[in-house]
């Protein structure tokens, strides 16, 4: 009964499976001596502690890295670091500058350049992003439909999107006259001679794009000129006043 009550306990606190293996009957008449055999291998050993109560065991962790094939955010708003540089710097210099540096439709100069001269007239006291804003819209669009009904119907004329474009880059002089405003007072000789060197070298560079982009319009560059010119005249009369 002892060996009995000490079989039951061993084989239900033993993880492994347990085999008995009896001893052929002896001729007395004694209890038969029973031996304890474990039938586990190294295989189910190992098997045995790699379950964790019902759980899965979770793979081993790769050191592969996750690359992302997003694009850049300034690509996605559609701002081209490159061509801003190389667009303002042919406006800087118009003798050497192309018309088809300036005839690609890119919003984004118009919005930096309008920025910041709004930015100049607030270090100066002034606040002119509404002004600015709103009055380039309405110029813009009747730019727009001056140039187009002037290129005539035999040729496509000029987009919304690349006047747009010109016009914004082609404000780089003002903005500089804006930004020496600041610190010099613009209602003085010096000042008012760089409000008009400002505001005829815009339009002279506005002008010669358009033409450049609009080439049915070369014999009529004055006409072409004059919407340019009344527009970077209110830019120069709002960094003035």
């Amino acid at each position: 009964l002892y060996q009995l009550s000490l079989c039951f306990i061993m084989t239900s606190f033993d993880p492994f499976p347990v085999a008995f293996d009896e001893p052929p009957p002896s001729s007395s008449g004694n209890i038969p001596f029973m031996s304890f055999k474990s039938t586990s291998s190294s295989d189910d050993l190992s098997k045995t502690q790699n379950f964790s109560y019902g759980y899965a065991p979770s793979p081993p962790m790769s050191s592969q890295t996750f690359e992302y094939d997003e694009p850049p955010l300034l690509e996605e708003l559609g701002i081209d670091p490159v061509h801003v540089i190389k667009k303002s710097l042919a406006v800087i210099n118009p003798i050497k500058m192309k018309p088809k540096d300036l005839s690609e439709g890119d919003i984004s100069g118009l919005l930096i350049y309008v920025g910041a001269l709004g930015f100049f007239h607030l270090l100066a006291g002034k606040l002119h992003f509404g002004d600015i804003l709103g009055l380039s819209v309405i110029v813009l669009f009747g730019v727009y439909w001056i140039i187009n009904c002037m290129a005539g119907e035999e040729e496509e004329g000029i987009t919304l999107n690349q006047i747009s474009s010109l016009a914004g880059y082609c404000i780089i002089p003002i903005v500089v006259y804006a930004a020496l405003c600041v610190v010099m007072p613009p209602r003085c000789l010096v000042g008012c001679l760089l409000c008009i060197l400002a505001i005829c070298w815009s339009t002279h560079v506005a002008t010669s794009a358009t033409i450049g982009s609009v080439p049915s319009l070369h014999g009529e560059k004055a006409l072409v000129a004059v919407p340019f010119f009344l527009l970077y005249s209110m830019y120069a009369l709002l960094t003035i006043y």
